[in-house]
């Protein structure tokens, strides 16, 4: 008991002994949520207690308590430092997210020779275009994408 009491004053010493409700919501925050931080810092999580001043759902970011924004999003900056997370990538290079904060449907991962198991001449790269598979060392010849 004495334990928890000791970590409650500690707590409430680092955010300068303010933990309130309000019902006046405080720039950028939503009224009735509960917040803390040091005595004029309405809003604010100063170092002393960083996430810990921060309401449910809320990161520290850049000295503020942010609710990050991706409902609706699969994808981009969560406005708060974060992420909403990514597309993938293609043949190691990243798929850009679109502007919306949607990853792209109509992605077409171009395949490579060795993925299509060719080892000579043209071959679909299973997105509409062509690969060049190059020759074969002499004396042999392509014969349906394979050395022979």
């Amino acid at each position: 008991m004495l334990r928890s009491w000791f970590m409650a004053a500690l707590f409430l010493a680092a955010c300068g002994g303010v933990v309130e409700k309000s019902s006046v919501a405080p720039a950028g925050r939503d009224a009735g949520v509960e917040s803390g931080g040091t005595a004029g810092e309405s809003g604010a999580c100063a170092a002393a207690c960083g996430q810990a001043c921060c309401g449910a759902g809320e990161t520290c970011f850049q000295g503020e308590c942010c609710s990050p924004h991706c409902e609706g999003k699969s994808c981009g900056a969560d406005q708060c430092g974060g992420s909403c997370g990514n597309c993938g990538s293609c043949n190691g290079t990243a798929i850009p997210c679109q502007f919306d904060g949607k990853c792209p449907l109509d992605i077409c991962c171009p395949a490579t020779c060795d993925k299509v198991g060719a080892q000579c001449g043209i071959a679909s790269d299973q997105c509409a275009g062509v690969l060049d598979c190059g020759g074969c060392p002499v004396p042999q010849t392509c014969n349906m994408n394979k050395c022979q």
